[in-house]
């Protein structure tokens, strides 16, 4: 059976991403592009998730399409 998978992630705000260190982890907010494709084989879809701290929530306008998080460890 074939399963999805990450192919790849990116972030227009912080790149690369992956060495990226906010100055408060527990205040964070940006969006977040996510390839998932089909294990083994080529191609991928995007989809866009904007990754929100809870301490940022409140200030934000638009609370569509979040991941809501305690504090931002990196990504990895």
């Amino acid at each position: 059976m074939k399963k999805p998978e990450i192919k790849s992630w990116d972030c227009v705000d912080h790149d690369p991403i992956e060495e990226w260190v906010p100055n408060d982890p527990s205040d964070v907010e940006f969006w977040l592009n996510i390839a998932v494709g089909i294990e083994g084989e080529e191609g991928a879809d995007n989809f866009f998730v904007h990754v929100v701290t809870e301490r940022k929530i409140s200030s934000l306008a638009n609370k569509s399409h979040m991941l809501v998080i305690p504090y931002y460890s990196g990504l990895s």
